[in-house]
């Protein structure tokens, strides 16, 4: 993932399992996805994530706000 989330979002995650991959986007639908794999993996626990914040480290930033003209007669 390349940009931070904009928007809320939940996860199901299976104990003693691969770590989670989809992003659910209501509460509601991560709960029925929790259960529908319980009821698929009998003995396994599923967890219902909610993401509640998110941070990115970024090294370089860079903007273009207008186009260059190949020589204006500045200098620098």
């Amino acid at each position: 993932m390349d940009e931070l989330p904009t928007k809320q979002f939940w996860m199901v995650y299976g104990l003693g399992c691969g770590e989670p991959t989809k992003m659910h986007s209501h509460f509601d639908i991560a709960k029925g996805e929790a259960s529908r794999l319980a009821r698929n993996n009998p003995g396994t626990t599923f967890v219902v994530l909610e993401a509640v914040a998110a941070c990115m480290k970024r090294d370089v930033d860079f903007v273009t706000l207008k186009n260059r003209r190949e020589d204006d007669g500045i200098p620098f």
